[in-house]
């Protein structure tokens, strides 16, 4: 992992490689004001990125904790050298909400840590359009909503109030008994559409 520092005053922004083509911005030392937060951020990105001009962001997803913003993962590739070539899509927006009860009980890095692997199973999923659950032992789920471009990481209790039948008995089983780091399950449309999940 490498970091390159945007030092904005007495704030530090760092980006961390978590592996090609995918960085962390985040706070190294304290951090601005709650307001100022975004902008920090947001900065030290814009900065980043022009110093390294054939790189393009291709997605980009902020973590929240009772709304004030962690940090945010962002994707990139390299841009295509020929002149005026054309852009396939533009930038993703995907902003995480920690729940309060998951925050009060998990260090943030330990939060960070479950979303990051959450975030490295969806692309598996890419082309699918219902909502992306992933559990762990520990009984956190994080939910990945790709209609509402909205994720959140909740006590998985929650999940269980809404699924039944065989999708619940198995995801109870394996809570149980976990025999993989993660359990990996899809719920029909948004969470976040009124009569959804949250």
């Amino acid at each position: 992992m490498s970091s390159n520092p945007h030092d904005a005053g007495q704030v530090t922004a760092v980006a961390i490689e978590m592996e090609s083509g995918w960085l962390y911005f985040k706070f190294s030392g304290p951090k601005p004001e709650p307001g100022r937060i975004e902008f920090f951020l947001r900065r030290a990105i814009e900065d980043w990125f022009a110093e390294r001009t054939t790189f393009v962001i291709t997605k980009a997803t902020a973590i929240t904790n009772h709304g004030e913003m962690l940090g945010i993962h962002v994707w990139y590739t390299v841009a295509d050298s020929r002149p005026n070539a054309p852009k396939t899509s533009e930038p993703v927006e995907f902003g995480i909400d920690v729940h309060g009860r998951v925050a009060a009980a998990h260090s943030k890095e330990y939060v960070e840590a479950v979303i990051t692997d959450a975030l490295r199973i969806l692309p598996s999923y890419e082309d699918r359009r219902d909502t992306l659950v992933v559990v762990n032992p520990r009984r956190l789920a994080v939910i990945l909503d790709r209609q509402a471009k909205r994720g959140a990481v909740i006590p998985v209790g929650f999940i269980e109030q809404v699924v039944e039948g065989g999708m619940k008995e198995r995801l109870q089983a394996w809570l149980a008994a976990p025999s993989a780091p993660f359990y990996v399950m899809h719920i029909a449309g948004s969470w976040f559409a009124p009569g959804g999940g949250s």
